[in-house]
């Protein structure tokens, strides 16, 4: 739960290494942690909202540069370029 940012990351480094991530998957979800159920939602509309996203991408241990996999709704008054946008704001926000 990327909400939870410490213990995401201190759980995903137990793993992986945190300077062995390669990518990042992005998505937000029309449904709770758990519903077993996969359907996206636009940037910060979802279950995640902003503070969930602006949590995880403030970590110090997501790596600089990492290339970011969008995965959202594309619908005619809001694509993929507005999400991304928006993924940007929430970093931007995230750094203090």
């Amino acid at each position: 739960d990327i909400r939870e940012a410490k213990t995401f990351w201190d759980e995903f480094e137990s793993v992986v290494s945190c300077d062995k991530h390669a990518v990042c998957h992005a998505n937000d979800s029309k449904f709770g942690l758990g519903s077993r159920r996969d359907h996206h939602s636009h940037i910060g509309e979802g279950t995640l909202v902003d503070a969930g996203f602006t949590a995880f991408l403030s970590d110090p241990r997501l790596p600089d540069g990492l290339p970011v996999i969008v995965e959202t709704p594309v619908e005619t008054d809001k694509g993929h370029r507005e999400n991304v946008a928006k993924l940007r704001e929430l970093y931007g926000a995230g750094i203090s």
